[in-house]
């Protein structure tokens, strides 16, 4: 089948694209050699429709820009570095990733649905390690929609949270208890915790992230 952005050999003048890895509705994902840090990164590649409408392009950017402005702080081992984010065409910008060469959990789980204990014990530590250095930080952060899917592993199996296109930060203004939870249908509904699907206005804490990590195994 042929790739939508193949035309593409070098972008930015610094990213070749050899493999693609996946491609959504959206997106592409491709293994791309840094040829100025010398390192395997992945580029993830978004189109924007030429038939969308003004207003539904720019909304579409400021989505990935939100997230690019989240992800690009988060510097610890078990979340997935975001290098570089710059724009191809009018139409296709890119985010450059850390390239984790390993399955990602989802594919784990399906290939062994019960994972030996000590296994899963492991992971779960590495996953929450990520999440407690996302709780710490002057502005929380809640991923929103962690799931095995948004759980990479790399050459020597560590594992990194990524994604963090629904993520949310935590205001820390005086007398808050939290983020408000203003709406529905974000996130991926089987790993949701029971107060995202109320219609009130209940604040959201950082626990909703561990509570969709509980529930992924």
């Amino acid at each position: 089948m042929a790739n939508r952005y193949n035309k593409y050999l070098i972008l930015n003048h610094r990213y070749a694209l050899p493999n693609l890895l996946g491609k959504g509705g959206f997106s592409e994902v491709y293994k791309a050699f840094d040829l100025v840090e010398h390192r395997y990164v992945a580029c993830k590649l978004h189109g924007l429709n030429a038939q969308w409408s003004e207003e539904k392009k720019q909304s579409y950017i400021r989505h990935a820009i939100r997230e690019y402005n989240i992800h690009k702080t988060l510097i610890h081992r078990h979340i997935v570095r975001l290098w570089d984010i710059f724009e191809i065409d009018p139409n296709t910008f890119c985010t450059v990733l850390e390239y984790c060469s390993g399955k990602d959990l989802d594919a784990v789980l399906k290939a062994t649905p019960i994972l030996p204990e000590k296994e899963a014990r492991v992971i779960l530590v590495q996953i929450f390690q990520g999440l407690i250095y996302m709780n710490k930080r002057a502005l929380k952060i809640i991923h929103y929609d962690l799931k095995p899917g948004n759980v990479l592993f790399d050459e020597l199996g560590i594992a990194k949270v990524t994604d963090f296109g629904l993520s949310k930060i935590v205001e820390n203004d005086v007398g808050s208890q939290g983020m408000e939870l203003t709406s529905q249908g974000a996130g991926t509904y089987w790993y949701l915790p029971p107060e995202c699907f109320e219609l009130s206005k209940t604040p959201l804490i950082s626990s909703k992230s561990f509570w969709s990590m509980d529930i992924s195994f």
